[in-house]
């Protein structure tokens, strides 16, 4: 399975961060929680929308894209909320700005929980949230739900990323950060966008995924 991004400029500083969702063998994943929240004004802080979710054992992920201003490139120093546990999945800041993808397990429904991403720097950033039913619960704070990851950057030409799935049914979504250009991307084929911002920088922070599962 890959998560790519087909939008190709002249002069593009593009990263991409991917993971895959794995599954057990009797059960579908599914989502529940979809929250997304952009940051226009430079903060060294982004929150997402007040949200629920309505099961037990769900896998939360936080998609973080972020800004770069000078210096040391930015990244994200935790992430809290829900009074879970987050641990970072995969980031990718090779270029300027970064991609992450961070995660977290619920073991009981929450109840209009947010989470909040703390910035090594105060720049702009887009931050999605998303809770997943149906995943693998082994494994501490949901690392039984992770398979592969992957990580791409391109500075000129569109990042690729190619994942292997680990398991029958697994799932793959990614996020994206364009430092050099406010353009809208364009998925391949049997992929979607979740979340996307133009930010008035000149940036485009986004989230994808595929469609369905990969059988």
């Amino acid at each position: 399975a890959s998560a790519k991004d087909l939008q190709s400029t002249s002069r593009i500083l593009s990263l991409l961060a991917g993971v895959v969702l794995s599954t057990p063998a009797w059960a579908a994943i599914g989502i529940d929680a979809n929250v997304s929240t952009n940051q226009g004004s430079a903060k060294t802080t982004v929150s997402s929308p007040t949200f629920s979710t309505t099961s037990s054992n769900e896998l939360l992920l936080a998609f973080v894209t972020t800004d770069y201003l000078s210096g040391t490139n930015t990244q994200v120093s935790s992430v809290a909320g829900g009074g879970l546990t987050w641990a970072l999945v995969v980031r990718t800041n090779a270029q300027s700005g970064s991609s992450e993808i961070w995660r977290a397990f619920a073991p009981s429904a929450l109840s209009q929980v947010t989470v909040t991403a703390t910035l090594s720097h105060s720049v702009l950033s887009s931050l999605t949230v998303m809770s997943f039913t149906g995943v693998n619960t082994s494994g501490t704070n949901g690392s039984g739900a992770i398979g592969a990851t992957q990580s791409a950057n391109a500075s000129k030409g569109a990042p690729t990323a190619t994942l292997v799935t680990t398991q029958n049914s697994s799932w793959v979504f990614s996020v994206g950060n364009d430092f050099d250009n406010a353009i809208a991307r364009m998925p391949g084929a049997g992929q979607s966008l979740v979340h996307q911002y133009l930010t008035p920088t000149g940036d485009t922070y986004w989230v994808q995924m595929q469609n369905s599962t990969t059988p």
